[in-house]
């Protein structure tokens, strides 16, 4: 309790969530083995243990310092390590100076109780254990000689796909063998990556890919490099290439304060296992640059040579904006490291960006070099129609195989196969009219706080709500609940809305949702509420 309660300003807001649920509960008997045919067999003598193992998640965490042990007898000890046997403990225990190792745990949200409690605890007992104290004596934190604690645990959520899970055996899935010879595998590590679940469930679906795909980083990102560099080849060249001349460092100072500001953004969101935002501000170092770029008109001095503080200034930062290129390299790296090398390369800059050090993106005195080859666009635009139809293939192709399942289509029609058994389904009751499922599935129902409720500045009747959502920036809604609650009344209750209703505004203040209430036809009506804890932005199914 003690640990946890010291992690809360690190630890992620679902896994914050999901710890203080399971210690709230108190302990409860669990078992820690399972009736199976593999896996390691429980240690006890008796006909009743026979054919049981030892719990994965009771065993399979303790595996990470067992297979450092096996590394140090194995590698660390005959290469000669200077602790030998025992070189498994600089990663693993406290030091004498107090400082310990770095344990990150990145997993689904599905085993956050395993490393925020059950290790933590297992590891406290062998402490304490080893310390030579018994069951009577006070547990303590680590200390130095001791094993070492997690830094953090960075779980995610799930990533569905069209609505639905992933699932191999109902051919609902994207197979990156297919993808791969179809894609440019860094688009799908930029959807990944911008769309991660990192606090709540998100989903993939082929028009979402698409529109992020040509209007984020096509648009913002290839669009400003590509520009850079056919820019600078219309230019005459010199040793060093068309920009390297033009480059006047005293007036680019504000640019360079900007970037130095979103470098900080982009390192700090990464330090906090923030990617999505870490993204975020790397791409809007690119709009940051196609702005730049659209302000500074270099093309209207392509060929006017007549010298001018204008001309000086607009060409200075074209020359910029190829440092802007360089420090976009270095910072995509990490999520699109393909695309990252490819742009490292057409800057005429040699080696694998990837053993560029970090802070090298902001390093402005660094020499400018030249690629004389043709500038090619690092991504291609895509077309939705185009991948629906690929996809709807693949789904076809294999409807009828057990080998390589394909994909359901979101967007694309079904292919229509004969039931195997007719059945006569029930008419609609007069006044009804059934939905389709998959029509249904479209609705992204979410859990949400209600952090505040205020009155709508401009309706009587609307309270303005602010949610948390498990995004870091909320969302705001509009009900038109005050001839039923107050706002006392509402705060703090963890209700459901839909979360992918397109936000409008209703009387001057946006929209973002819809909350779900029930309504009895006599002027009572109640918010659907969550039945216990439960993280914000999960997904209601």
């Amino acid at each position: 309790m003690t640990h946890a309660e010291g992690q809360k300003s690190s630890w992620k807001s679902n896994v914050r969530a999901m710890t203080k649920q399971w210690l709230d509960m108190g302990l409860r008997p669990r078992a820690v083995t399972r009736d199976l045919s593999w896996g390691i067999p429980l240690p006890l003598e008796g006909d009743q243990w026979n054919g049981k193992c030892v719990y994965v998640w009771f065993e399979a965490v303790q595996g990470y310092s067992t297979c450092a042990r096996i590394w140090s007898e194995s590698v660390a000890d005959p290469a000669g390590h200077t602790s030998g046997k025992d070189a498994w403990k600089d990663w693993w225990c406290v030091a004498e100076d107090g400082t310990t190792p770095r344990h990150l745990y990145f997993l689904g949200k599905d085993n956050i109780p395993f490393h925020t409690i059950i290790w933590p605890a297992l590891i406290m007992g062998l402490n304490h254990a080893k310390n030579g104290k018994t069951i009577e004596d006070e547990i303590n934190l680590p200390k130095p000689g001791d094993f070492a604690l997690e830094t953090n645990v960075p779980a995610m959520e799930y990533l569905m796909l069209a609505g639905g899970q992933f699932s191999k055996s109902r051919k609902h899935a994207v197979w990156l063998p297919s993808f791969l010879e179809r894609f440019d595998p860094d688009t799908l590590r930029y959807y990944l990556s911008i769309n991660m679940p990192e606090n709540h469930d998100t989903d993939f679906n082929w028009p979402d890919f698409v529109e992020k795909i040509n209007s984020e980083l096509i648009a913002a990102y290839g669009n400003f490099v590509h520009r850079v560099l056919t820019l600078g080849h219309r230019l005459p060249s010199s040793d060093s290439g068309p920009l390297a001349p033009l480059e006047k460092p005293q007036l680019t100072l504000d640019h360079q304060n900007k970037l130095e500001e979103l470098h900080a953004s982009i390192t700090a969101s990464l330090q906090k296992h923030r990617y999505k935002e870490a993204l975020r501000f790397v791409m809007n170092a690119a709009q940051y640059g196609n702005q730049m770029l659209q302000a500074a008109t270099p093309w209207k001095y392509l060929k006017d040579e007549a010298p001018s503080d204008a001309r000086t200034q607009s060409l200075s930062d074209l020359a910029f904006g190829w440092r802007i290129a360089r420090y976009l390299a270095i910072t995509t790296q990490p999520f699109m490291p393909f695309s990252a090398q490819k742009l490292w390369q057409s800057l005429g800059l040699y080696g694998e960006v990837s053993e560029v050090l970090w802070t090298e993106a902001t390093n402005w005195d660094a020499p400018m070099t030249w690629n004389a080859d043709q500038p090619t666009p690092l991504f291609k635009r895509l077309e939705l129609d185009e991948i629906l139809a690929s996809e709807q293939a693949l789904v076809d192709a294999n409807a009828d195989t057990e080998s390589k399942p394909g994909h359901t289509v979101k967007g694309g029609k079904k292919k229509k196969t004969k039931p195997k058994e007719e059945m006569n389904m029930p008419e609609a009751p007069e006044g009804t009219t059934y939905l389709e499922f998959d029509t249904f599935m479209e609705v992204d129902l979410r859990v949400g706080r209600i952090t505040s409720v205020e009155d709508h500045p401009n309706a009587d009747r609307l309270y303005v709500v602010k949610i948390d959502d498990g995004s870091d920036e909320g969302r705001t809604i509009c009900a038109g609940l005050k001839a039923y609650y107050t706002p006392e009344e509402m705060t703090g209750k963890s209700v459901v809305f839909v979360a992918n209703l397109k936000p409008r505004p209703l009387r001057g203040v946006v929209s973002e949702g819809m909350m779900l209430a029930a309504d009895d036809g006599n002027e009572n009506v109640r918010l659907i509420t969550i039945d216990g804890d439960i993280s914000t932005g999960s997904q209601v199914r």
